[in-house]
């Protein structure tokens, strides 16, 4: 059986809606999902309610994904198996959207201060966190980039003349927030952190329960994540970071997939 323990729905900055990701996974026949969106469990829960309705969906389980930073580091945590009513969870992640949202009219202010001429809709910060994909997108529509990529390349990557900092929680406080609401806390794609070295300084200094050892942007590393995983004692999660768009791979749900037997262990946890 196939797995796919890390999509975005437009509930964050995904493209497709949370029945959309359930209809694809059902017809790639993928037994096991988890939405992990940005400071969300709106699309986890719809996404939920839809396969309540349907026959033959697959298995779904509460997701979600932390951003957060030390010093110039964007570390990114998932978390797994937790209470989505768990009111202090709720609280500080629509903090965090409205923080997004405060973000991204900054950012499309700075890039159009830049020569560009783009706008992006306005959201409701209760449930959708659009963000620099969004903006990207519009940039690539009006023709200045060819694709998502090159428009963060060039200009909305950290350090590029595009790019807002955005408020963040520390890994040691969204792991402890995942742990207050009864779940798992994984550190997510380490390959992203290019710091073998910090990413061991982490697992040793906060109390993770697991790392994502499989998804696109490990390529020839995942042996690195699995040892790590052993000598950590660690639960292994994967998942293919799906969003949706043309210019980030995957582009289809079922792409990039994992075996149920990998991470089996995470999956069962309860």
């Amino acid at each position: 059986m196939f797995v796919d323990l890390h999509i975005h729905s437009t509930f964050s900055d995904g493209f497709f809606t949370p029945q959309e990701i359930v209809d694809a996974a059902k017809k790639k026949n993928i037994g096991v999902i988890s939405i992990t969106d940005h400071d969300s469990v709106n699309g986890f829960i719809a996404a939920r309610q839809y396969i309540e309705k349907i026959l033959n969906g697959p298995r779904i389980f509460s997701g979600i994904e932390l951003g957060t930073q030390i010093e110039e580091k964007a570390i990114h945590i998932l978390g797994y198996h937790f209470d989505e009513n768990y009111e202090p969870l709720l609280e500080r992640t629509y903090e965090l959207r409205h923080a997004r949202e405060s973000r991204l009219a900054q950012i499309v202010d700075k890039v159009n201060s830049l020569g560009y001429n783009v706008a992006v809709e306005a959201t409701d910060i209760s449930h959708r966190a659009f963000g620099r994909p969004h903006v990207a997108k519009a940039l690539v529509e009006k023709g200045y980039f060819k694709d998502i990529q090159e428009a963060f390349d060039i200009l909305l990557k950290r350090g590029k003349p595009g790019y807002v900092p955005q408020p963040k929680l520390s890994p040691s406080e969204a792991v402890d927030l995942i742990h207050q609401a009864g779940g798992i806390a994984f550190l997510a794609h380490p390959s992203e952190l290019n710091d073998l070295t910090f990413v061991k300084s982490l697992l040793e200094s906060i109390k993770f329960d697991g790392i994502e050892v499989w998804h696109p942007s490990a390529a020839d590393e995942m042996h690195i994540w699995l040892e790590m995983a052993k000598t950590y004692k660690l639960l292994t999660s994967g998942g293919s970071d799906f969003h949706g768009d043309n210019g980030r791979f995957p582009k289809k749900l079922g792409d990039f997939s994992i075996l149920y037997e990998d991470v089996k262990s995470m999956i069962e946890y309860k």
